[in-house]
Order: structure tokens, then C-alpha cells, then sequence
């Protein structure tokens, strides 16, 4: 995580590294002394590196709402980007009057912590605005945050975590996180079934672990991988509960938009399809029982994305995850050394550093149909080096077309727009040849690089049926 304002330390990993892709997924903003030098700072990251993910940490200085408010304001003026806010700030700090505010004001997510009362309604409001929203509780007192954290789930929280957590604790409190946050069976109903209080459901877990899985530590994937087991063997042994866990599904799950059909994929590898991933979706598919997850399409700008911690947490459960394409393939980049497979060559162009902006891939679609209205960066790069590699353009000639298309934003970029800003650069006759081969050939990487995704899967599919 980037803390701003940023010291010289964080500011030279940032600028030697080779890839655009955030190595810090979000940047903190831990001090507001100084707001117009950390107004700058976040512009300067934003044009040098694409940065739009912050955090503000209300809870690390004293500022009131008027100046919080104001500061947002002036911001707006010196960028035009929508940057994706997510607010860190005690529970009590925040009002219904101000939540419409902080939603115009382009925050995404909301991240409060309580200690003891928590006002539903409050959650329910700042849910009914489509906030990301993260709860964090005090765990001083076990049984009794338990019990908060399942009454705040119920009102449709994305994520609880637990804090003020004592050495004593500290196992009970990864097991609970992850009971709440993952197991398909809500906890309360299952601790219905046993008759226990929720301390009583860790102790008796604890000494199955022990002897099960001696000298183990108690981590998140270690909870989720074992819980079924402990539940058919111990806890509901004489009544055995499948609906605990999902059956493992067979199919793979593949997130897919505007890069191929659906219908040409369903011709190549059947699976269950499901629109661009965002956030939240694969800890979902985990829930659900998906072991052979592929990334094509995914949201960048509005609303959060796939994060590289979701991916780890993934594959650390033994999913097998491919990119390819789109956001995909840059998060295959991003994951490679924790063992995401990437597929296709604008995977081979993020991961050998030829390219490193999301800008490359992004392109506008109808949430509907799926269908591309723009055109990526990726389309054009591939369009002129082919003219350059039949000799009708040189490297300068490509360097300025593809400046060009740098500068009209991703929502504009269509083919139209592209022709009419460089046909001035351009020899009438050599302009009219790049028209033809902009009308008539497309170039559709993303497309191919998708396709080969779903013929790698379903070649290990048929690998893994004739073993």
C-alpha cells in the first residue's frame, strides 16, 4: 500500500516499476496537514502512473466535515478524472446527510468501524447508494461481535472484519472472518443446527484441527479447505449437512464481455458464462464451488476491480485461474509469480513490459448486449505495426499516429474518430489504404486472445477426463 504523502522510498518503488498495473492496489492517504501538496501529489500519480484508487484514512487526522468536503471540491477542479475513493472512518463520524455527498463526490466504498452499536438503518442507506461497502468490528468481546457481525451481513455488507483483536483471540478471530465472509451456509443458521455459541464452535474446531492437521497455522484458506471436512465428521456427524459447502462444480466459470460473444464461446468450451468481473465476484465463485475460473473482460473505471489480493486468495485454494485479453491479461501479468496463468499475445506484451497501462485494453461497451463501441489501444498498436512491418510507415510515423490515439479518452476512441484526427498526418493515398484495412480486416486481438483461452481450458478439461 502507497502512503501518501509520499516519502522518497515509496515515490522510487512507484517510478522503477516496470509495470503500470498498480504494485500498490490502493494508496492511503494517512495525513491531510498539507491538502494542496497532496491534491498535487495525487494528480502527479494519476498522469504519471493511472493511480485512481485512494483511500482516505479519516480516522488518522482531525479534520471536519466541511473541510473533508471542500477539499474534494478543489480537487475536482484540478482533475477531471473519477478517482475511486474509498472513505476509512469510524462509524460514528458519518451521517446519512452526508452519504449522498460523498457518493457525488465519487467515493466507492465506505469502510467504517464500530465498537459496539451499529445503526442498521445507517448501513441500509449507504447500501441503497451502491457503496462497496466493508465493516470492521471490535472483537474485544468474542461472542458478542460475532453475533453484530452476522446482524450486519444480514443487511447485504460485502465484507466484516474484526479488530482489537488480543493474542488470545487472534486464531478465533481469522476462523470467524472467514466463516462469516465465505461459508455458503450462513453461520447463525449453522450454529442453529449445532446448538452452540460461536466460541464454542471454535474450541470444538480447534481440537479437531490439532489432531487432524497438527503444527497447522489457523490462516483464512486453511479455514475454508477443512471447514466441510470438520463439519461431516464432527460436528453434524449423524446428520450430515451437504448444503454447508457447494458441490464442487465441474464446469469452469468464465468472466467474459465485450471481447468475444458469448455465442462463438459457447461454441469452443462449455461453461457458465457471467458479464465483466468487478470486485467481490471471485471470492463469490469460490463460494459457489468453481475451481477452473478464466478472466477475459473486467470493469477498470466504474467500480472497483479484481484485486491481485482476490487472485492470491484464489489460487492459494487450489483454483486454477487464466487471463487472457482484457483485464485478464493484465492481472495474469500482475499474478504471474503467484501462478495465474496468462494466455495470448497482449498477456506476452504486459508480461515482457511492452505495454503497462490499463489504458491499453480499455474500451467503451454496452452493459446489454456486450457489444464494443470503442476501440482499444491494443487494436490500434497491432493495426500499425503491421503497416510498419510492409514498410508503409516508420517508427516516428508510428510513434505520432499512436500519440494520437493516446489522447482521445477510451470512451471516444472510436475507428471514426481515430481516421479523422490522423488523416492529416498522413499521404492521401497511404490514408486511404489504412481506411480499407481500418474497414474492411479487422483486427480483433482481443477477440483471438479470448478464443485461445477457451481452447486451453477445454484441451486440460479433455487432458484431465481421459487420465
Amino acid at each position: 500500500m502507497l502512503i501518501l504523502p509520499a516519502n522518497p522510498k515509496f515515490r522510487g518503488e512507484v517510478e522503477s516499476n516496470d509495470s503500470a498495473s498498480p504494485c500498490f492496489p490502493t494508496i492511503l492517504i494517512a495525513s491531510f496537514s498539507e491538502p494542496d501538496v497532496l491534491a498535487a501529489e495525487m494528480c502527479r500519480l494519476e498522469e504519471q502512473f493511472g493511480y485512481l484508487d485512494f483511500c482516505l484514512d479519516a480516522d488518522g487526522f482531525n479534520i471536519s466535515e466541511s473541510e473533508l468536503l471542500d477539499f474534494f471540491q478543489q480537487l475536482k477542479k484540478k482533475s477531471s478524472s473519477r478517482h475511486h475513493w474509498c472513505l476509512n472512518i469510524l462509524g460514528n463520524k458519518i451521517s446519512k446527510s452526508l452519504i449522498a455527498q460523498y457518493k457525488k463526490l465519487g467515493f466507492l466504498g465506505l469502510h467504517l468501524h464500530f465498537s459496539e452499536e451499529i445503526p442498521l438503518d445507517l448501513l441500509q442507506a449507504i447500501l441503497s447508494c451502491n457503496f462497496h461497502l466493508t465493516i470492521s468490528l471490535s472483537f474485544e468481546k468474542p461472542d458478542a461481535a460475532i453475533w453484530r457481525a452476522l446482524l450486519v451481513k444480514k443487511t447485504g455488507v460485502e465484507e466484516v472484519r474484526f479488530t482489537d483483536i488480543s493474542a488470545k483471540f487472534s486464531e478465533a478471530a481469522i476462523f470467524f472472518e472467514e466463516l462469516i465472509n465465505q461459508v455458503p451456509m450462513p453461520l447463525a443458521q449453522l450454529l442453529d443446527l449445532l446448538k452452540w455459541q460461536p466460541v464454542e464452535l471454535f474450541s470444538v474446531w480447534k481440537k479437531w484441527q490439532e489432531v487432524r492437521y497438527p503444527d497447522r497455522p489457523v490462516q483464512a484458506a486453511f479455514v475454508f479447505n477443512t471447514f466441510k471436512d470438520f463439519i461431516d465428521e464432527v460436528a453434524l456427524v449423524n446428520d450430515p449437512q451437504d448444503a454447508v459447502f457447494p458441490k464442487i462444480k465441474k464446469k469452469p466459470l468464465i468472466f467474459l464481455g465485450p471481447s468475444l460473444s458469448k455465442e462463438q464461446a459457447s461454441q469452443i468450451l462449455d461453461a457458465e458464462y457471467r458479464p465483466p468481473i468487478r470486485r467481490g465476484d471471485l471470492p463469490k465463485a469460490l463460494a459457489e464451488g468453481y475451481r477452473v475460473i478464466g478472466i477475459v473482460d473486467g470493469v477498470f473505471h466504474h467500480a472497483f476491480s479484481v484485486s491481485l489480493q482476490e487472485i492470491r486468495e484464489a489460487i492459494e485454494r487450489g483454483v486454477k485461474l487464466y487471463g487472457s485479453s482484457s483485464m485478464g491479461a493484465l492481472r495474469a501479468a500482475d499474478a504471474y509469480s503467484l501462478g495465474m496463468v496468462g494466455i495470448g499475445k497482449i498477456y506476452s506484451w504486459y508480461r515482457s513490459g511492452k505495454i503497462d497501462s490499463d489504458e491499453e485494453v480499455a474500451l467503451l461497451f454496452d452493459e446489454t448486449t456486450g457489444a464494443q463501441l470503442t476501440e482499444p489501444l491494443v487494436h490500434l498498436r497491432a493495426h500499425l505495426e503491421k503497416f510498419m512491418h510492409q514498410g508503409y510507415i516508420d517508427e516516428s510515423m508510428f510513434q505520432n499516429i499512436f500519440k494520437i490515439g493516446m489522447q482521445i479518452p477510451y470512451y471516444q476512441r472510436t475507428r471514426l474518430m481515430l481516421l479523422k484526427q490522423i488523416e492529416s498526418l498522413l499521404p492521401s493515398e497511404l490514408f486511404v489504404k489504412m481506411q480499407k484495412e481500418f474497414s474492411e480486416e479487422k483486427t480483433d486481438l482481443k477477440g483471438e486472445d479470448a478464443i485461445a483461452l477457451l481452447r486451453q481450458i477445454q484441451k486440460e478439461n479433455n487432458r484431465s477426463s481421459s487420465a
